[in-house]
């Protein structure tokens, strides 16, 4: 995975810098674990086949209970798969086992103490469940790749229960410090322990709740962990995809992204609504979409809906990086990467621009006074909010159904968003037409169907959408002419800094 802490990002990315960015992210720069259905063979099972990283033939392993009684923690103190073996206690543990193992309670103990659900025990696997009923950490050698899973083992009608495989040094790693990554992996990938307790059927809410609410909590745990900050521009870079469809590719960095969504939803209403998502999805009937599950907590107990949550993320994001906020967006705002907006020069139009449920689409315009219209089938349940800078400055915003005008006097850039609150649905076509304020811009109602459908607004696949909305028709009476976008001389540079990226170790 490319690390998006290497090198400082853009204000703004044009098409072509987002499409560079899809390939880097996709050439194998990122190796993940897959986690097949049923792991019938642990990593110290002797004779495993069983997907890396496993034990040796020689190693000898041991392992301990965690002091709060709920892990049995597997290591090895030579060959490649070795601990740490520094004993500066002199318990005759090596000090990094029993760090992870204090951990791991402490993670534990926190998540219980949220009101979520603790993970399965493991009695019911018969082949080789560790020995006995705990929770069993192995630690191990990633050899370069993630560097830590858990893997789903056995699922009955009351969730699914399995193991975790972590690094079993962190040499080389890109974290701060040893205690810094065991803090994080741990966080993370128990919580996918505690996702599996509300799921039953190994893993079907999909990888964009799964990884996103891992990211998320995290920082439910330690808010000195980063991931939401430093992975979200995973999501950000990509709005324009829905968020209700999983990247063809489980995981990446898009997945891992969305967990600046959930910290959002945290933020605005309570961050008990993630608890509370996973709790209506294990009782849900049928199979539903998580967003509309979302969306029935949202209208049951908050008094709210997606479609609002959604319109409100996108202002909400407006204020990251360059423009942080603290009163209108998050409170720590300078601390992530901008959203990717697509920088025009007014007068400009495009008739094709196609929208998804639950998908985003940023334009910048380098000044304070604009008037945004948007025309074509559906485009009058489409949200447009328009918020104004002088540098980094707010100084207005305006927000419609279809179309707003917003004239901010010594503002110099305005960020616009197309925001479509579907929770799911086909996409549509919409035309858009910005202005200066005071210009003609009177798009008209007709469309251009002729943009082939994509996935999700995606380039690495996901669900094909079923139909298009739109219908092909003469121009629209814009009174702005049609333009290709004005591409960020930051942008440009992009290009070159592209090469600086370094790869990141990752956990699946």
């Amino acid at each position: 995975m490319i690390d998006p802490r290497s090198t400082p990002r853009p204000l703004f990315v044009s098409v072509g810098t987002l499409a560079l960015f899809a390939g880097l992210a996709g050439c194998g720069t990122e190796q993940r674990e897959a986690r097949p259905t049923v792991m019938e063979l642990r990593p110290d099972s002797p004779g495993s086949t069983e997907l890396p990283p496993r034990y040796d033939a020689t190693d000898v392993v041991e392992s301990i209970v965690s002091p709060g009684g709920a892990f049995r923690i597997h290591f090895t103190r030579a060959g490649r798969h070795a601990v740490p073996l520094t004993d500066a206690d002199a318990s005759g543990t090596p000090d990094h086992v029993e760090l992870v193992a204090r951990t791991y309670d402490d993670v534990l103990a926190h998540y219980v103490e949220l009101g979520f659900r603790a993970p399965l025990t493991d009695e019911a696997v018969t082949d080789d469940n560790g020995g006995d009923g705990l929770f069993d950490v192995y630690l191990v050698e990633f050899g370069g790749g993630s560097d830590g899973a858990f893997r789903r083992e056995i699922c009955t009608s009351d969730g699914c229960a399995g193991y975790m495989i972590q690094e079993n040094d962190f040499a080389g790693s890109h974290y701060p410090s040893v205690a810094y990554g065991v803090r994080l992996l741990a966080s993370h990938e128990l919580f996918h322990a505690v996702q599996a307790a509300y799921d039953d059927a190994l893993g079907a809410q999909g990888s964009v709740l799964s990884e996103g609410t891992a990211v998320w909590a995290s920082e439910r745990y330690d808010a000195t962990l980063s991931d939401v900050e430093q992975l979200a521009y995973g999501y950000t870079d990509r709005t324009d995809r829905s968020l209700g469809v999983d990247p063809a590719t489980a995981g990446g960095a898009y997945t891992y992204g969305t967990g600046i969504v959930f910290e959002y939803l945290g933020s605005r209403y309570e961050q008990a609504i993630v608890r509370e998502l996973w709790e209506d999805l294990a009782v849900a009937t049928g199979d539903p979409l998580w967003l509309e599950v979302l969306d029935a907590r949202l209208a049951s107990s908050h008094g709210s809906s997606f479609h609002d949550a959604f319109v409100g993320l996108a202002e909400w994001m407006m204020f990251l990086g360059p423009r942080p906020d603290p009163t209108r967006g998050p409170p720590n705002g300078g601390a992530f990467q901008p959203v990717a907006a697509m920088l025009v020069t007014t007068p400009y139009e495009d008739r094709t621009v196609r929208m998804f449920p639950a998908a985003i689409r940023y334009f910048a315009v380098e000044s304070g006074t604009s008037a945004v219209v948007l025309g074509g089938a559906g485009a009058d349940e489409v949200d447009v909010v328009a918020v104004a800078f002088d540098g980094a400055r707010f100084v207005d915003r305006a927000s419609s159904r279809g179309g707003v005008t917003l004239a901010a006097a010594g503002a110099d850039l305005t960020l616009i968003a197309l925001v479509d609150g579907r929770t799911s649905g086909t996409s549509r076509v919409v035309s858009l037409c910005l202005a200066e304020s005071g210009g003609a811009c009177s798009a008209s109602t007709d469309t251009d169907a002729g943009v082939p459908l994509d996935d999700a607004g995606a380039s690495d696949g996901g669900a094909v959408v079923a139909a298009d909305t739109g219908t092909a028709s003469p121009a629209p009476s814009c009174g702005c002419r049609a333009g290709a976008p004005a591409r960020s001389p930051l942008s440009i540079a992009m290009l070159g800094l592209a090469s600086l990226l370094v790869l990141r170790r990752r956990r699946a």
